[in-house]
């Protein structure tokens, strides 16, 4: 359950992160997905984390595929996922949030406000998608998000099925998940998997309006030989997609 509630063209600052990492306490959304290769910021005792993953392989299944090349950077096929229609890409993207990763901060998820950012510029520069994902709004009242703390083990997350479950959840859990394909958040109307090119995705958390923690991916969409340095020219790049 989601909607979007802007549109806004943004420069990200330089950040350090952690590549090819596993996250606290594992992966808890639905059942099989493994823990590893997230590019986290764990900041302040808390830990965000971004990947890229095969979500339809040629059989048209998942897998535990994430295809880290570089760091940071995720490649993926071009196309229409096998068995989908319209616009679902190949890829899907994962994001976890833990606002007490050390175990130490006492931080739940509704403790916090979030930006997540889908840039839909497959070209050199960005246009990003930006909304909340997790804050209840008018608009979203409640979502679906995979849910638990320190202690819940991998598939174990509870998904709120109404509001007052899911501000409880907000309110007793540290740990909120979730899987979700660029498809669903196409606010341009010009999203098309079969495109070549580049597309940034970050998430940050707020404190009382305080930037808290940030992380930040790329994922690379070739339809040959993976590009394998993003500090080459985008005409190079773009030689390499072709």
């Amino acid at each position: 359950m989601f909607a979007l509630l802007a549109i806004m063209l943004i420069a990200l600052p330089v950040i350090a992160l952690e590549y090819g990492q596993d996250v606290t306490p594992d992966v808890i959304f639905g059942s099989g997905n493994a823990n590893g290769s997230f590019t986290t910021d764990r900041t302040n005792g808390v830990e965000l984390g971004l990947r890229g993953k095969v979500r339809f392989n040629e059989l048209g299944y998942p897998e535990n595929t994430f295809n880290e090349l570089a760091p940071g950077e995720y490649y993926f096929l071009a196309g229409v996922g096998t068995n989908q229609s319209g616009i679902t890409p190949t890829w899907a993207f994962e994001w976890t949030v833990n606002t007490d990763a050390t175990g130490l901060t006492n931080y739940k998820v509704g403790d916090f406000t979030y930006e997540l950012g889908l840039d839909f510029d497959p070209g050199p520069g960005t246009n990003y998608v930006v909304f909340d994902p997790i804050t209840p709004s008018v608009a979203n009242p409640w979502y679906d998000h995979s849910m638990g703390d320190n202690t819940t083990l991998n598939g174990a997350g509870v998904e709120a099925g109404d509001e007052a479950t899911y501000l409880a959840n907000l309110a007793s859990l540290n740990v909120a998940q979730q899987s979700w394909r660029y498809s669903w958040f196409d606010a341009f109307g010009t999203f098309d998997p079969s495109e070549v090119g580049v597309y940034d995705i970050y998430l940050k958390m707020f404190l009382g309006g305080t930037a808290y923690a940030h992380t930040h991916i790329q994922v690379y969409v070739y339809s040959g030989e993976p590009v394998t340095n993003e500090d080459a020219t985008w005409g190079q790049v773009k030689s390499l997609f072709r």
